[in-house]
């Protein structure tokens, strides 16, 4: 019986090599960034499964461990891809974007100069408005407070109290 569980687990992992090796092939040829990302999950879970079939294979328990920690590592990776390279709305572009058109197009548009000093303050407001949010977010793991006219507050991690 242990031979039999011996040739499973073998091959297996010559069929997870090919699946990696295709899957390594589509990350590089795309076409989308969405098929690069995940084909990179693909490639980070068949990693995983070959590590834990190798702890049952060659009888290592510390090698779960590492299937564990290369789990996490793996999710946040794809977490972090995600959140640059994929927008959370198409349909709107970031502000720098809009800022330069105004500047380019401003005979092509028929707004005024006004108008368009108008819009590129507005666009100007929003990025004030979200790199308070950003800074309120990333002080929050700190122990700072923000409050909304913009000044800080230390907090203890204990509760608040001091003590």
């Amino acid at each position: 019986m242990e031979g039999a569980y011996h040739v499973l687990f073998t091959g297996a992992l010559l069929v997870f090599t090919v699946l990696i090796g295709v899957m390594l092939a589509r990350s590089v040829i795309g076409p989308r960034i969405t098929d690069r990302i995940l084909s990179i999950n693909m490639i980070g879970t068949m990693v995983i499964c070959c590590i834990v079939i190798l702890s049952q294979l060659l009888g290592e328990d510390y090698l779960a461990d590492v299937a564990l920690i290369y789990a996490l590592i793996s999710f946040v990776s794809v977490l972090i891809f995600a959140t640059v390279y994929i927008p959370a709305n198409p349909g709107r572009h970031f502000h720098e974007h809009h800022i330069e058109y105004t500047r380019q197009d401003l005979g092509k548009t028929g707004d005024s100069s006004r108008q368009a000093a108008d819009r590129m303050k507005r666009w100007k407001r929003r990025a004030g408005v979200f790199r308070q949010k950003v800074r309120t977010f990333f002080r929050s793991f700190a122990g700072r407070s923000v409050s909304k006219d913009g000044s800080e507050n230390e907090e203890s991690l204990e509760g608040g109290d001091g003590k």
